[in-house]
């Protein structure tokens, strides 16, 4: 049988069955796809589809063999680089990105694979010269976009800017394109612009939350572009909560202090404890002059977050506001609080003694303004509020001293002239006082000033110049005579002889007073000068009785009295004869040596501020007079109350012949208390140490003042000499801090291993010091050694802290200095301006603008806050502190490779 007849015969079942199989057999490949069978878009699609999944290795099988397939296909390589870039394979995308570029110049996509590889590579450059080969190619509006932004991201704003601007032109109402505009044109300062950007948004979007987020916008860069006016409009279209702190500064800006207070307060209901808001509502209270509304908020203020500052601000804004009393608790706060820095104290020392003489307390004033006279004897506003106070004790003597230094800084007003007059006159320095009121009485600025005339008048009276003191009181104008005046005339008349006039005066005066004794007593001893003896006795038997009695409370025997103070001095009773001296003086007036024995007494009485103002009263009358003991007790005085340049003034004073040996010692210290007697303290401690070489404490007291005062030389012979008597026990790491100030610092090495061992292993300070020695010889590993052994302890301490920061800028090491340095600054008890100029240079140098800016800033605000130093000295210590550094490491290296 044939084939085809066999076939014939085969039947549709067969035929069926053949066919399903076929089809089954098709399929299968289909499913299987054997590699015979699949092409390079299979592998592709394959790869793309784990790729979407996340399978980033898996992905790369199946596209690395439609790549073997398809090798000049950049699309699959591109696709490649953008799963090597997933994976964290730079430098094999990077590869792959270049593949392209070669196949395809004008491929931006590979460029930008290039670009992001270099920035994940953080090679920040190239990734911004990838981007700058875009300019010239034919972009995507998406690709130009993407362009800008990672421009942006780059901080390279101005080309950034470039790109959507260029975009603006093809869309120039794209919101997206308006916002990044607005802010690339902010981060580059052209705040103008910004505003310009985010006006024309708020114009495009016209309404709703982004709208007013674009007028914000507008307002915040009218602002930053100085135009607070601007803004100001801006902000009140859109008043609400969320600018009413912008609102609230932009109105105290704007001179606006009622309408800024009320926002403030609003702010402050809502946020009671925002201390910033606190601070500003205050200034503009002040600014407003409502002191105490001021004062009251910055006591809010100080409860939220303490601050020395602040405590002296409320102090001042009570005064200003009248509250004396309510001032001076913030002034000793503050006071207490800087114990230790007698200067940055003197605000508040001005201020108590300004609110206690309000409150007329004038011992309490004196206090405050001793340190102050201490610290600028010459200053007028000090001396001024000196003799106020000094007034205000009924001390005239001493309120004349002060006026007179007063006068020899600058001339007086013309109430000053007047006051000084009067304090002269009550000091008992009555010829001066005249001669001061009778130059008045001469200028036209007096004339029928009812004072002066009745001053010069009365001085001339006390002189015994009755007739020129009539001839003043008839100056006096007619409509202001008073029943005193009468008095004062019926006595002048009186002593002149002229009876009835007298007799005339003191019967107008006992119209007024007709209970007054003494010009009673007067008026009988005038008539009966008359001979009107009737009258007379008359007048006379009234007063008697009174007479007596004055008699029986005034019995005075001067001898007696004398003999007694005598008695009392000779028996170690200072309480005593002071007593004694007092009732003399109340019969006459006491002689000068009297009053020096009086002054001396009082201070063996232990009231030593009495004492030191009668010496200087005396001084003051007649410094000529005193002798050698009387001119060490006034300086040991004024040394026991820190004025210590007037205590150096007495001292030297004494005369060769009545100067002790010892007193050396005592010029020694008050010059060493002194700025500007350094060298008469080195004199006086040499001198004193040559008369008495054995003395060793004085010789510990010398060195340790020698090396504060820049004699480290001296200072440190001293010093041997003190250990070579007493030994080194104590003194290891003063020592080796001397020898470091000399820059020994191969003893210095010596000293500090002494006070390691003396201090041992637990206290950290002496290992600081040896390292610090080690260093500066250039042995910078045992020195590095050392500092990481204690580190910890270090890092705990200012002194630590601010050799780990030199340390680590010398050897540029700039981010462990700039860390070390924000630890420094951060505590407010250690804060320093050479920390803040040397965070400035750390943070430079590290290529941190921001905060380098911020300490330039920061540093300022310490000057002009009264920091201590000017910003020069600052950055010339730093300089001079990092040559160092940095030629101890130098000599370091050279000795290493000797060796």
């Amino acid at each position: 049988m044939t084939s085809t007849e066999k076939s014939s015969k085969t039947g549709w079942p067969t035929k069926l069955f053949i066919a399903f199989w076929g089809v089954a057999l098709l399929a299968v490949l289909c499913w299987y796809a054997p590699e015979f069978w699949r092409d390079a878009v299979d592998y592709y699609n394959k790869a793309v589809s784990l790729q979407e999944k996340g399978r980033y290795e898996e992905a790369l099988k199946p596209l690395d063999r439609a790549i073997r397939m398809d090798p000049e296909n950049a699309g699959y390589l591109t696709t490649r680089g953008n799963i090597q870039l997933a994976m964290g394979d730079y430098a094999g995308a990077e590869d792959t990105f270049r593949e392209v570029s070669v196949l395809d110049p004008d491929e931006a996509e590979a460029l930008f694979g290039m670009v992001e590889a270099a920035r994940r590579q953080e090679r920040r450059d190239e990734a911004l010269k990838g981007l700058d080969q875009m300019a010239g190619m034919t972009l995507t509006r998406e690709q130009a976009l993407r362009r800008a932004q990672i421009y942006a991201d780059l901080q390279a704003q101005a080309p950034a800017l470039a790109a959507v601007t260029d975009l603006l032109k093809e869309t120039p109402d794209d919101p997206a394109l308006l916002k990044e505009s607005a802010a690339l044109k902010s981060a580059l300062n052209d705040f103008s612009g910004a505003a310009g950007d985010y006006t024309r948004l708020a114009a495009v979007l016209k309404e709703g939350e982004e709208q007013r987020a674009a007028l914000t916008g507008a307002a915040v860069s009218h602002r930053a572009a100085k135009n607070p006016q601007e803004a100001w409009k801006i902000f009140q279209q859109i008043a609400g909560k969320d600018n009413l702190q912008a609102r609230a500064e932009l109105a105290s800006e704007l001179g606006q202090n009622s309408e800024a207070a009320a926002l403030y307060e609003e702010l402050l209901a809502d946020d009671p404890g925002n201390a910033v808001n606190g601070r500003a509502l205050a200034v503009l209270y002040e600014s407003m002059k409502e002191h105490i509304k001021a004062a009251n908020r910055l006591e809010k203020v100080q409860a939220i977050e303490p601050n020395p500052e602040q405590v002296l601000k409320i102090a001042h804004l009570y005064r200003w506001g009248d509250k004396p009393e309510k001032a001076v608790p913030f002034y000793k706060l503050y006071i207490k609080e800087c114990a230790a820095d007698r200067l940055k104290a003197v605000p508040a020392h001005e201020g108590a003694a300004r609110a206690l003489i309000d409150l007329k307390r004038g011992e309490q004033a004196m206090e405050h303004l001793n340190l102050l006279l201490d610290l600028a004897p010459k200053n007028p506003e000090v001396l001024v509020l000196a003799a106020r106070a000094a007034d205000l004790t009924g001390n005239p003597a001493l309120t004349v001293e002060y006026l007179e230094k007063l006068e020899a800084v600058r001339a007086l007003s013309r109430d000053e002239a007047v006051w000084l007059a009067g304090q002269l006159r009550l000091a008992d320095r009555k010829k001066e006082s005249l001669a001061r009121y009778e130059a008045m009485l001469a200028s036209p600025d007096f004339a029928g000033n009812v004072l002066i005339i009745e001053a010069v008048a009365d001085l001339r009276a006390d002189f015994n110049r009755y007739a020129e003191a009539l001839k003043a009181y008839a100056m006096i104008p007619a409509g202001k005579i008073e029943p005193i005046h009468h008095l004062k005339i019926g006595r002048a008349a009186e002593k002149a002889g002229e009876v009835d006039l007298a007799i005339a005066e003191y019967g107008k005066y006992l119209e007024v007073k007709k209970g007054d004794l003494e010009a009673r007593l007067a008026m009988a001893s005038l008539l009966d000068l008359q001979g009107k003896t009737e009258e007379a006795g008359k007048l006379m038997a009234e007063v008697y009785p009174q007479i007596k009695a004055e008699l029986e409370k005034k019995p005075r025997d001067e001898m007696l009295l004398l003999l007694g103070a005598r008695a009392a001095s000779m028996s170690q009773d200072p309480a005593g004869t002071i007593g004694y001296l007092e009732r003399l003086s109340a019969v006459r007036a006491l002689t000068f040596a009297e009053r020096i024995w009086q002054a001396g007494q009082t201070r063996a009485a232990g009231e030593a501020e009495k004492a030191l103002n009668l010496y200087e009263a005396l001084y003051a009358e007649s410094g000529d007079m005193f002798d050698g003991v009387a001119l060490e007790a006034l300086g040991d005085l004024r040394q026991d109350f820190d004025n210590f340049p007037g205590a150096l003034a007495a001292y030297e004073q004494i005369r060769e012949d009545q100067r002790p040996k010892t007193l050396s010692l005592k010029l020694a210290r008050v010059s060493a208390r002194q700025a500007d007697q350094a060298e008469g303290a080195v004199k006086y401690y040499t001198e004193y140490l040559k008369a008495f070489p054995g003395d060793t404490d004085a010789q510990l007291e010398a060195a340790r003042i020698f090396v504060n005062l820049g004699h480290q030389q001296e200072s440190l012979a001293l010093y041997e000499k003190y250990t070579e008597a007493k030994g080194k026990t104590g003194l290891g790491l003063e020592v080796a801090r001397a020898y470091l100030s000399a820059q020994q610092f191969a003893r210095a090495e010596e000293w500090s291993r002494f006070a390691v061992e003396e201090e041992g292993a637990t206290n950290w300070v002496p290992h600081l010091c040896l390292a610090q020695s080690l260093h500066l010889q250039g042995k910078v590993k045992d020195a590095d050694d050392i500092i990481e052994d204690y580190r910890e302890e270090m890092e705990k301490s200012r002194e630590g802290l601010e050799w780990l920061g030199l340390v680590a800028i010398a050897r540029d090491r700039h981010l462990e200095a700039l860390r070390t340095f924000d630890k420094l600054v951060e505590n407010e008890d250690w804060v320093r301006l050479k920390y803040w100029i040397w965070r400035a240079r750390a943070a430079t140098r590290l290529g941190d603008l921001s905060r380098a800016k911020e300490s330039i800033e920061k540093a300022r605000e310490f000057v002009a806050k009264g920091g201590g130093q000017t910003m020069e000295s600052a950055e010339r210590e730093a300089d001079a502190a990092l040559e160092q550094l940095k030629g101890a490491e130098k000599k370091g290296r050279q000795k290493d490779v000797k060796e």
